[in-house]
């Protein structure tokens, strides 16, 4: 086992970022989106009149996540899992990295046997590190999906109220490739807000 061997004899493990769900994506822009401003409590909120005569509006679900408490709370729980996997894998790359540098400096010294048994200790470790990465991958999915089930269980009865309140037949989500153009008027988006964060505690 030559002194190359110890580092060439696998690549070394990055964390993959490309490979991220949409709803895993849709959940980490919230920790970039501006927080709004609160109200005081007990301050009357204004309910914005739709246009005479609409029948339809639409929300934008991204911006109900980013500025609601509800949204807030979520993206800062997952915020936190995303550090604890950070910090897991980053020890391990290190203490890999550690034991390449400990094995190259100690190789000629070595035995075949312990060169081997230590270049399988190496081997060992980095399939523990891929395995650790896709158990992290799946256990962040699984929590994003989790949290944006929850949101849209409590939402949509929410949301469902302020379009029986508001005489609509139709309430859209936007984003949607299907609609080109709005009257910003329709927007239940603060409003929408405005409701969860009265239900949220």
């Amino acid at each position: 086992m030559t002194d190359e061997g110890f580092k060439s004899r696998a690549p070394r493990i990055k964390r993959r970022s490309g490979t991220v769900s949409a709803v895993i994506l849709s959940i980490a822009l919230l920790s970039a989106a501006p927080v709004a401003a609160q109200t005081p409590p007990g301050t009357p909120q204004a309910t914005a009149d739709l246009p005479a005569g609409a029948r339809i509006a639409y929300v934008n679900l991204q911006v109900a996540l980013s500025k609601s408490k509800l949204g807030q709370r979520g993206a800062a729980d997952l915020q936190t899992l995303t550090a604890e996997r950070d910090a897991d894998l980053a020890a391990k790359q290190t203490a890999i990295a550690d034991l390449e540098s400990k094995a190259s400096a100690a190789q000629p010294a070595l035995s075949l046997e312990a060169r081997n048994a230590l270049a399988q200790d190496l081997t060992n470790r980095r399939a523990q590190l891929v395995f650790d990465e896709e158990t992290w991958q799946i256990r962040v999915e699984q929590f994003s999906q989790e949290l944006l089930a929850n949101f849209r269980t409590l939402m949509l009865p929410v949301l469902d109220a302020i379009r029986e309140e508001r005489g609509l037949l139709l309430v859209l989500s936007l984003p949607h490739p299907g609609v080109v153009a709005a009257d910003p008027g329709l927007d239940l988006s603060e409003e929408l807000v405005r409701r969860l964060d009265e239900r949220t505690k």
